[in-house]
């Protein structure tokens, strides 16, 4: 499945979704589903990677401090941005999305389908393939080897093949807009209190920049794929295309695509608001800092 386990996050998701109707996935195939597909355990590594991206960028960001306080100030604000992002970021809040999704989208018949291909050997070994890869130091290993990934060719097509039938650039792209376009929103909104914010001509520039982006962005999916399954032979691969082609594998994956979408959006939206209340009070304890002048009182 798409690299989207804790029990109590499962548990917490499984509850939420409520009665269900008779078409709909019962809460016990649901939580086999979401556990055997890797999707529980790849939903619990997004803070992670946001912790890592975040120190990175904190790394870069004090390079360019020219005075110790400067560099302790920024410090400051990166440990108030990272708490935001504990309390925004929750792989419960985001699991619960998911489970909504799919339980309104795919069906009981679908689940009992897809649960014997997971509990299958080529399911398992793929879907541990798929957590294995969703974690930092995967991430790194995966961009090390690049250029070894790029000269595999049956490797690449394969990967192809899977973002044409998976829509993975697609989705990376829309998670991208959407991010953009929150922080915007947040940013926008607090500099100027009252005004409506120019949203539609900010989507359209991040759009055209996103198209532009796009070999990129295609090339990058293809680097994950081959580094994330490299160790599965290609005619288990073959099977798992095949098997990803049914259509309760696909209404089951859309549902899954949708939901962590949905989910992120809503948590970066969070975010967005609480790194403007951040910025503010920074600002605010700057001014009142700043030593007054010769005369003033």
């Amino acid at each position: 499945m798409t690299r989207l386990r804790s029990v109590a996050a499962l548990f917490m998701a499984v509850m939420s979704v409520g009665v269900c109707s008779a078409r709909d996935v019962s809460p016990a195939s649901l939580h086999r589903l979401l556990v055997l597909s890797g999707t529980a355990q790849q939903v619990q590594q997004i803070p992670v990677l946001l912790r890592l991206g975040l120190q990175e960028a904190k790394q870069r960001v004090e390079l360019q401090a020219k005075t110790p306080s400067q560099k302790a100030a920024f410090a400051i604000e990166f440990t108030q941005i990272e708490q935001a992002m504990n309390t925004t970021f929750r792989p419960a809040d985001i699991m619960r999305v998911i489970a909504q999704h799919v339980t309104h989208n795919v069906s009981e018949q679908d689940a009992r389908a897809m649960l014997a291909w997971f509990q299958s050997p080529t399911g398992r070994r793929i879907s541990q393939a798929e957590e294995n890869a969703s974690t930092p130091q995967a991430y790194r290993q995966m961009i090390a080897s690049a250029r070894t990934s790029l000269a595999n060719r049956p490797r690449v097509h394969f990967a192809i093949e899977l973002d044409k039938l998976l829509h993975i650039t697609e989705s990376v792209m829309t998670l991208d807009e959407n991010n953009a376009l929150a922080m915007f929103t947040a940013l926008a909104g607090a500099a100027h209190p009252g005004h409506p914010v120019p949203t539609k001509a900010f989507r359209e520039t991040i759009a055209q920049k996103l198209q532009q982006a796009r070999p990129k962005f295609e090339m990058l999916t293809i680097i994950t794929s081959v580094y994330t399954y490299r160790h599965i032979p290609m005619t288990s691969l073959h099977k798992y295309l095949t098997f990803l082609k049914t259509p309760g594998a696909m209404r089951f994956n859309k549902s899954l695509q949708r939901g962590l979408e949905t989910g992120i959006r809503q948590a970066m939206t969070k975010l967005a608001k609480a790194i403007v209340v951040i910025g503010q009070k920074i600002s605010r304890h700057a001014h009142t800092a700043r030593p007054a002048h010769p005369g003033q009182p």
